[in-house]
């Protein structure tokens, strides 16, 4: 996909986003529930497992703790990436804009197959953080090893695209998600992918680098030791940029990822979006 359409692309999407608020405002609650949940477990489990003194049984009990918040967090995720598909779908569509209530509520109907895919996904990332590794000190076996979780990683990405969305629009548990997001996404473009969908680009000019910017000078100013107020000032602006920059992309990419799962089931144009640049959207080897 060229950069062109890549950005026309951008636009339109963005451009739903602006108009249905309901769209960013789910991405947002996902956000702060799924940190809250990760701070409530996390902060104190980690406190436990860092001290010298902690006995056997209280750094399991901190381990098993840890690993419910991140669980927890991880389905609070899935369930608002439902709620924002849904959304999606109907506005894509043509209907009335939904509430969040309703959009929530209609992924809690499928809470668990979310919940199956929230744990396949966990375990997905471990297994591939685990098969990264250290490389045990040498450097041949250390980046034969990331290139291969990489790429295990992509192709899992690309087979896994539609996997929420299955879940939430036509209602099938994890497992026959996954087929059905491989099966569409094979169908529809093939398994000789060279590139897929640009539509962080503009965002990520607007804030990400902006962000990574401040950031960077305020913790050099407060790592001097001089003008900490400006320091401290600097890296809190740069955070909120890309936490916003984080949100609003993952946004975009919700609502662009239902056009594209109701594409590759149709092979028709989906709301404001046409075939041809739908089908464009991902770059395949000829």
């Amino acid at each position: 996909m060229a950069w062109r359409e890549g950005g026309e692309l951008a636009r339109k999407t963005w451009g739903l986003v602006k108009e249905h608020r309901v769209l960013l405002s789910l991405v947002v609650q996902g956000a702060v529930v799924a940190t809250v949940m990760l701070a409530v477990g996390g902060i104190p489990a980690g406190a436990v497992l860092s001290a010298d003194d902690a006995s056997t049984p209280a750094a399991i009990a901190a381990a098993t703790i840890a690993l419910v918040a991140v669980y927890l967090a991880t389905l609070t995720g899935m369930v608002f990436a439902g709620a924002v598909a849904w959304a999606a779908d109907r506005i894509l569509a043509g209907h009335p804009d939904p509430t969040s209530a309703e959009a929530r509520s209609a992924a809690m109907q499928h809470l668990g197959a979310l919940a199956g895919w929230a744990a396949i996904t966990m375990a997905v990332g471990w297994l591939l953080s685990a098969l990264r590794g250290d490389g045990g000190g040498n450097a041949f076996v250390a980046i034969l090893r990331l290139v291969v979780s990489a790429a295990i990683a992509v192709t899992w990405a690309f087979a896994t695209l539609f996997a929420v969305p299955a879940i939430v629009l036509d209602g099938v548990g994890p497992i026959e998600a996954i087929k059905r997001s491989a099966r569409l996404f094979k169908e529809r473009w093939g398994t000789e992918v060279s590139g897929t969908f640009r539509l962080g680009v503009r965002i990520s000019l607007l804030f990400v680098l902006p962000g990574l910017v401040l950031l960077v000078a305020g913790v050099v100013l407060l790592l001097n030791g001089e003008v900490v107020a400006l320091g401290v000032a600097l890296a809190a602006a740069g955070v909120a940029l890309l936490i916003v920059g984080g949100l609003l992309s993952s946004t975009v990419r919700a609502v662009f990822g239902v056009a594209m799962y109701r594409y590759a089931e149709q092979g028709e144009s989906v709301g404001v979006f046409s075939a041809a640049e739908l089908a464009g959207a991902v770059r395949t080897r000829r």
